[in-house]
């Protein structure tokens, strides 16, 4: 997580334009990859925390 933090701060500073849930969901692909992307999504930021949004229950283990 590390990585996609360090990612979103540096595309972040272009994006001043979207609201911080909108920047989430535009570069949420680029942050994790396609196939994580696929299956999962970001909801909603609150402060530093992203809500992320699973296709199940293993989903929602694997990435606990």
């Amino acid at each position: 997580m590390q990585r996609t933090a360090r990612l979103l701060a540096k595309i972040k500073d272009g994006a001043a334009k979207l609201s911080s849930d909108e920047f989430a969901v535009a570069v949420w692909p680029a942050a994790v990859g396609k196939r994580l992307a696929n299956r999962t999504g970001p909801l909603k930021l609150y402060g530093a925390k992203l809500v992320v949004d699973v296709e199940d229950a293993v989903w929602q283990h694997q990435l606990t």
